[in-house]
């Protein structure tokens, strides 16, 4: 399918540019056969229109489909008689893709992961025991990620007739996700965390401990799917579910693990999710679905020297004073403490001066932005010039056209995107996510650095 990459509204000299920033950092597990693109001429500007990206897609399998009956009877074809580890969380998404999976003729265990460094009563890979105290948490856990959850989930293990371990990810957990979110705050950036978990524990720890315990592959509750690219390489893809898709969350994983994960319910809505679990009795039908972060970052914010500062507008004048950098993020209205004569929200945080910078909502847009380049799924290399795919900027964020280019090698590169519209409140620490012209299929991404 061919996309249009329609030309944008251009400037007096017949192109239209956004200033970007140079930036490389990160990791990806890209072979240096996918090149050192270093020689492009990364100074020339980005322009509309440019060349479509036309990438052949097809469905990694066939058992994304409405008919429930069909979707089992396809699901083991993919499975059956292969060793499938479930991170299962106690929740109606983990509980019903490890029950679907048994019934398709895997053979199934579940898994869950404690973040709680202190929860060390129950070591990595033993069974769960029915009535295990709960240890005392440590102050930065919510329940999320404690042996309360371990608990659920070992109780939904159960009902569905599998066993149980717990593994233990605290330490990870504590110094890949929660030591770099409070970084990355404290230098006025927004973190994304699930993103980060994905990296290093769901698809790190987890998919390397299922390989020590000779499993063939993990499977997971995410509404998302595979998907074949060109030379039959994997891609994530979006799930059917366009209001539950969590493919944005996973972009960084690499393309070798997704050789060894599945995903039971890509081709499911979160009703018909429901409605399964139901019908087959699970205590976790009616279970909420979790909203809270794994760690409390509040207080462990709190915990640090509390620095304030000046909020000033774009013109430099005080208006009020903040309370720690880290408790703003771009585009944020409420909770400012500061009256004008029209709304003001966040356009900028400035660390080096630990300044917030307020101004009216029309100042929140923005052409384009700069990100490191993480990932890249289809083939053995992007596209040496520049190209117009789909772009991603946060969660719940439609996709946008734009214009990309990426320079450098993977996990020390740089992509330059410039928006056919401009964006509102493109906010640095979050990911950047790239999807081929039709929206589908996930093609690489990075972290937004402004």
């Amino acid at each position: 399918m061919l996309y249009n990459c329609f030309p944008a509204i251009i400037n007096s000299n017949g192109s239209r540019k956004s200033n970007f920033m140079n930036h490389s950092e990160g990791n990806s597990d890209m072979t240096d056969k996918s090149a050192d693109r270093t020689n492009m001429a990364s100074d020339r500007e980005l322009t509309f229109p440019a060349q479509d990206l036309n990438i052949s897609i097809s469905p990694e399998a066939d058992y994304a489909t409405s008919d429930m009956t069909c979707f089992t009877g396809n699901l083991a074809k993919q499975v059956r008689g292969r060793k499938i580890l479930v991170a299962m969380s106690g929740g109606v998404d983990s509980s019903l893709a490890a029950v679907m999976l048994k019934e398709a003729g895997a053979i199934v265990e579940g898994a869950t992961l404690v973040m709680d460094s202190a929860s060390h009563d129950s070591e990595a890979g033993h069974d769960s025991e029915a009535g295990q105290k709960a240890p005392a948490q440590t102050s930065f856990i919510t329940p999320c990620g404690t042996m309360s959850t371990a608990s659920k989930a070992a109780q939904a293990a159960a009902q569905a007739g599998i066993p149980h371990r717990i593994l233990q990810a605290g330490d990870v957990f504590r110094k890949e996700i929660v030591e770099k979110s409070i970084d990355m705050y404290k230098m006025g950036q927004t973190p994304n965390p699930c993103a980060m978990c994905n990296l290093h524990v769901k698809f790190g720890l987890l998919a390397d401990a299922a390989i020590e315990w000779d499993f063939d592959m993990i499977a997971t509750g995410h509404y998302t799917g595979l998907a074949h690219g060109p030379a039959g390489e994997i891609l994530l893809s979006r799930g059917a579910d366009p209001s539950k898709d969590q493919s944005y969350f996973l972009f960084a994983i690499g393309r070798q693990r997704l050789n060894r994960v599945i995903f039971p319910l890509s081709g499911m809505l979160k009703e018909q999710v429901r409605a399964e679990a139901a019908a087959r009795n699970l205590h976790a039908a009616n279970r909420p679905d979790s909203q809270d972060l794994c760690f409390d970052l509040n207080s462990l914010l709190a915990d640090s020297s509390k620095k304030s500062g000046e909020i000033i507008n774009q013109k430099g004048v005080v208006l009020g004073r903040h309370k720690g950098i880290w408790n703003y993020t771009i585009g944020q209205r409420k909770g400012l403490g500061v009256s004008y004569h029209y709304p003001l929200y966040v356009v900028e945080i400035d660390p080096a001066a630990n300044r917030v910078i307020v101004g009216p909502d029309k100042s929140l847009f923005t052409s384009g932005l700069t990100a490191s380049w993480e990932t890249w799924y289809p083939g053995e290399a992007p596209p040496a010039e520049d190209f117009c795919a789909m772009v991603q900027i946060r969660y719940r964020a439609g996709a946008v056209k734009a214009v990309i280019r990426i320079s450098g090698k993977p996990g020390s590169g740089t992509l330059q995107v410039l928006f056919e519209k401009p964006q509102r409140a493109v906010t640095p620490g979050q990911a950047l996510v790239i999807y081929d012209p039709t929206n589908r299929a996930l093609l690489g991404g990075g972290w937004i650095k402004g």
